[in-house]
């Protein structure tokens, strides 16, 4: 499922439109009828637990509440942004990290290979070629799960990245302007 927000504003713009076209994407390249086998989240945020911990959490506005996109046994992507942005009041320019939980055997399901790497690069082009002047390089390859969610509280991640699963980031630079309204 894709999940996406109503109301728009700067760097939530940029980032659900990319969310949307990466998803369908996705979608399409990996033959996904099944929309439980992959879920989309735009901007997460950095909420603490019960515990004090620091946890990846989307805002549901239909329920109100807020609930953790760690991986949940199915794919999922989700956008954390940098804690500060960079502008002159109209454009910035903040760092963004997008977050892929994968399990490789739902997305190439006819390969007998770890598709690692197959994966990275499907999604590396349509970033590339797509998002040209918003997307600004470097495209930073992160991996490991430690790395990818540096920050976060990760005791809850009990799987490791061993076949099927994968976690990697794309570290890059997001252009936006903040009078844009969706």
């Amino acid at each position: 499922m894709n999940n996406l927000k109503d109301n728009l504003y700067g760097i939530d713009i940029e980032i659900q439109e990319i969310q949307i076209s990466l998803y369908e994407y996705l979608k399409s390249t990996w033959s996904i009828e099944d929309t439980d086998l992959l879920d989309g989240y735009g901007r997460i945020y950095r909420n603490n637990s019960s515990e004090g911990k620091v946890i990846p959490e989307v805002y549901n506005a239909a329920t109100k509440n807020y609930h953790e996109v760690y991986y949940n046994s199915k794919s999922c992507f989700f956008f954390i942004d940098a804690n500060n942005q960079e502008g002159d009041g109209f454009a910035y320019d903040s760092v963004i990290d997008i977050v892929f939980m994968l399990n490789l055997n739902q997305i190439h399901v006819k390969e007998n290979e770890r598709t690692d790497e197959k994966a990275f690069t499907q999604i590396i082009q349509h970033l590339r070629s797509d998002y040209e002047g918003t997307l600004i390089p470097p495209f930073n390859h992160i991996k490991r799960i430690e790395n990818v969610l540096s920050g976060f509280d990760i005791t809850k991640l009990q799987t490791n990245d061993l076949q099927p699963l994968h976690v990697f980031s794309i570290r890059c630079n997001l252009e936006y302007f903040i009078n844009d309204k969706c």
